[in-house]
C-alpha cells in the first residue's frame, strides 16, 4: 500500500485553486516523490489522481520533508529535502516553483546545499519546513537541522526577487542551542513582526515560542509553552494567521495522540487534531498565562477512532485571505497497518465556533 508522508496544503489567493503537495514513497521502493493533488472548487473535490511533480528514484535519491506553498501573487513554491539513504548524507534543500497552479514547474533550483550549509552552521543534517512566508517585500522558508552533537538550529532564508533566489547571505539563525527543536513554524503578524512555534523533540506536547519585531529583532529569552497535559504525546505546530477585522489572531493547529492500544469511548481520550488560539499582541508581549495563548478557545477539528491514528504533527491549514474559516489536511493510518498513510481534508468549525473564541479573546 501507499505511503504518504510530509504533505502540505495551500490555497492560490489570487485563482482559489487548491493543492496538497507531498513525499510518498515511488512504488515501495523506499524513495520519496513529489506529488499533488488539486482542487478547482475550494476543497470541495479533488483529483481522483495524484500528479508526479519530481522524482531521483532512479538514482536512488530520497525527495523527503516538504514546505513552502503559494505566496501573495500567487506563486506556487515546493520545497523538499534531498537525501541518501545509502551514504547515508543529507545532500541539499531544493526548490522548484510554478505560476500556473502546479500547470508547468520551474527547472529545479538550490535553497543550499551540504557543503555550504555545513561551512555556515556546521550542520550535518537538516530539511525544510512550514509556509512560506510572504510579507509584501520579502519571501521566507523555514529549515530545521542539527550537527550530530547535541547542537540544534532553526533558521531560515529570504528572498528579495519573489523566489528566484534565496541568497545564503541571508541566513537569519534565530536559534542555535543544545534544547532539541524541530519542525519550526512560522507566521507573519504584519509590521514587521514574526512569531514562531517549534517542537521540543524531547518533551512531549511542549513547544519554544518565538517572537521578533524591528525594534527589538528575535526575542532573546524564547520561553516553553504547552496546551495540553503532559501526559499526551504532542506533534508539530502549524500557525496560521487570521485578520478579523484588523484585530490579529493567531490559530495554532497541533496533534494529541496516544498510545496504539483500544480506548474508552470519550471523545476527549481518542487522538485529535486540535486548534488553540491567541492575540498576536499578547503573543508577541507574552501579558496574559501560557505565554499569549487563551486555552479556553481549544477546539476539536478531528477526532480518530480505537482503529486509526493520525501520523504525528503533518497537519497544515491556510485560512483564504487571512479569514477565519480555513481548510486543512491531515494524514492518518489504520491501527492494523501502520507503515501506510493517506491523507484527510478537514474543515474549521461553523459560525458558532467564531462567536465562543472571539469571546474567550475578549473580542
Amino acid at each position: 500500500m501507499e505511503t504518504f508522508r510530509h504533505g502540505k496544503l495551500s490555497i492560490n489567493p489570487v485563482t482559489g485553486y487548491g493543492i496538497i503537495f507531498y513525499s510518498k514513497y515511488a512504488n515501495n521502493n523506499g524513495y520519496g516523490e513529489i506529488y499533488y493533488v488539486g482542487s478547482a472548487n475550494g476543497g470541495k473535490t479533488w483529483d481522483t489522481q495524484d500528479n508526479l511533480i519530481y522524482s531521483e528514484a532512479v538514482n536512488n535519491i530520497d525527495l523527503c520533508n516538504v514546505a513552502g506553498g503559494y505566496d501573495s501573487n500567487g506563486r506556487l513554491f515546493i520545497f523538499f529535502t534531498r537525501y541518501d539513504p545509502n551514504s547515508p548524507q543529507f545532500l541539499s534543500i531544493n526548490y522548484i516553483f510554478s505560476d500556473d497552479d502546479a500547470g508547468s514547474f520551474s527547472q529545479l533550483n538550490l535553497f543550499f546545499d551540504y557543503t555550504t550549509i555545513n561551512n555556515l552552521t556546521s550542520v550535518t543534517s537538516f530539511n525544510c519546513s512550514g509556509h512560506i512566508i510572504d510579507d509584501g517585500y520579502n519571501l521566507y522558508q523555514t529549515w530545521y537541522g542539527d550537527d550530530g552533537n547535541g547542537n540544534f538550529t532553526l533558521a531560515y532564508l529570504s528572498s528579495s526577487d519573489r523566489g528566484l533566489n534565496f541568497d545564503i547571505n541571508s541566513l537569519e539563525q534565530f536559534y542555535a542551542d543544545t534544547i532539541p527543536l524541530t519542525e519550526p513554524s512560522m507566521v507573519y503578524l504584519g509590521g514587521g513582526c514574526f512569531l514562531v512555534l517549534a517542537k521540543i523533540l524531547s518533551m512531549p506536547n511542549i513547544y519554544m515560542q518565538f517572537s521578533y519585531d524591528p525594534q527589538n529583532g528575535w526575542d532573546p529569552n524564547p520561553y516553553q509553552t504547552s496546551f495540553e497535559s503532559q501526559q499526551s504525546i504532542g506533534g508539530a505546530p502549524w500557525l496560521s494567521f487570521i485578520n478579523y477585522h484588523g484585530i490579529g489572531i493567531v490559530a495554532c493547529y497541533y496533534t494529541i495522540i496516544v498510545p496504539d492500544q483500544p480506548l474508552p469511548p470519550a471523545p476527549v481520550n481518542y487522538p485529535a487534531l486540535k486548534v488553540v488560539f491567541g492575540l498576536a499582541k499578547d503573543l508577541l508581549n507574552n501579558t496574559i498565562n501560557s505565554n499569549g495563548w487563551t486555552q479556553t478557545t481549544i477546539k476539536f477539528i478531528k477526532t480518530w477512532s480505537a482503529n486509526d491514528r493520525p501520523e504525528l504533527g503533518l497537519q497544515s491549514f491556510f485560512h483564504p485571505f487571512n479569514q477565519f474559516k480555513g481548510i486543512g489536511v491531515c494524514f492518518e493510518r489504520a491501527v492494523s497497518l501502520p507503515n501506510s498513510s493517506y491523507p484527510v481534508i478537514v474543515f474549521t468549525d461553523t459560525v458558532s465556533m467564531i462567536q465562543d473564541v472571539l469571546q474567550n479573546l475578549n473580542l
